[in-house]
């Protein structure tokens, strides 16, 4: 009774966790009966760092490493951006989505973080190369191929195709299709190229 706290006259018993931490599942409710078989009743974990589970779909495998740079934006905190890097990818495709499950380490010392969140997390790939950039929203998609309009003057717009190398944040950068300087058209590309396309 002294070791737990006991109260023999209200049956009150305090049991004391192991470490400190916030109680993220409860396995007890009012009038369960307590045995000594080891049953878990709380589980208390130290959200002060924090893992996120991302999908690595299959196309991404090869561009995907431990070490990278991510950033988390949440829908609870649709105006700020988490940082943190992946720490570790399993290296076996999940039998239901098809994709790898990849680890991500985030720093949560404010708690704005919570277990079961749904989270969007872009990786930021680095690289030497150089590459043409251009507003996402100015490409026309059409019959499996990447296309810009490119304006020479009122009566000249020629539709080109291009080759996409990445995209990140709103901007694509182009691999083949457009030269520096030149001007393509990034607002109703798409109303654009269908009239120019009759």
């Amino acid at each position: 009774m002294s070791l737990f706290s006991g109260s023999p006259n209200q049956n009150v018993f305090l049991i004391k966790a192991p470490t400190s931490g916030t109680i993220t599942a409860k396995n007890i409710n009012s009038g369960s009966t307590v045995t000594d078989g080891g049953e878990i009743l709380f589980s208390i974990s130290d959200l002060n760092e924090v893992w996120a589970m991302a999908n690595v779909y299959a196309t991404e495998i090869a561009d995907i490493k431990s070490g990278m740079p991510i950033e988390l934006k949440t829908l609870s905190y649709p105006n700020e951006i988490f940082k943190g890097e992946i720490d570790v990818i399993s290296q076996v495709l999940d039998d239901e989505s098809r994709v790898l499950k990849a680890r991500i380490v985030l720093d949560n010392q404010d708690f704005k973080l919570k277990p079961g969140m749904l989270a969007d997390i872009t990786v930021t790939k680095s690289t030497e190369k150089q590459a043409i950039g251009t507003p996402t929203s100015s490409i026309v998609f059409f019959n499996n191929k990447n296309y810009a309009l490119v304006y020479h003057d009122d009566c000249n717009i020629e539709i080109r195709e291009i080759q996409l190398l990445t995209e990140t944040n709103g901007l694509t950068y182009i691999e083949s299709g457009l030269k520096i300087n030149e001007q393509i058209i990034t607002k109703n590309s798409l109303l654009i190229f269908e009239e120019l396309s009759k």
